[in-house]
């Protein structure tokens, strides 16, 4: 996978140990990253904003 590509919610749950739902509230609550909506309703996540939310969650601890 390349940093600049885009995701869809499967693949992005397997950076974080959370379930669907859980990821979802975070989303809605704005823990986690929100996606990009496009035409028909496809939603998909830039690898880049995942990867910078894991790394700066890190730097937090």
């Amino acid at each position: 996978m390349y940093e600049n590509g885009f995701i869809r919610l499967k693949e992005v749950l397997k950076y974080f140990n959370v379930s669907e739902s859980t990821f979802r509230r975070g989303m809605k609550s704005g823990i986690f990253p929100k996606p990009i909506e496009l035409d028909m309703g496809v939603k998909l996540w830039r690898l880049s904003d995942i990867i910078e939310f894991i790394e700066n969650a890190k730097n937090e601890d």
